[in-house]
């Protein structure tokens, strides 16, 4: 009896002219042709600010007065209600 080959990789024979594990219901699988998003830019190492960047003899002592650095927005003013008469308003009859 001869020896089993061992089929490891590729099959023997011209095989199938398109492969059917590269096919789905609508077409080949492939990898997108184009995409809607925009290009990412290029990452880049981060920068700080230099050394001739820091001055804090142009600023206001902590206990001298300084302007706030943020602000809270006051309320808008309540809504108006409705000036009109309600469902079972009736004139008066004279």
């Amino acid at each position: 009896m001869a020896p089993k080959l061992l089929l490891i990789g590729k099959t023997l024979g011209p095989g199938p002219k398109y492969y059917p594990e590269r096919y789905n219901r609508v077409g080949r699988v492939t990898t997108p042709k184009y995409s809607i998003k925009s290009r990412a830019k290029p990452l880049t190492q981060f920068v700080g600010p230099d050394a001739n960047a820091y001055h804090p003899e142009l600023f206001p002592r902590m206990k001298d007065q300084r302007p706030p650095c943020y602000t809270i927005k006051s309320r808008r003013p309540p809504l108006k209600g409705f000036t009109t008469p309600g469902p079972k308003y009736a004139l008066p009859t004279t």
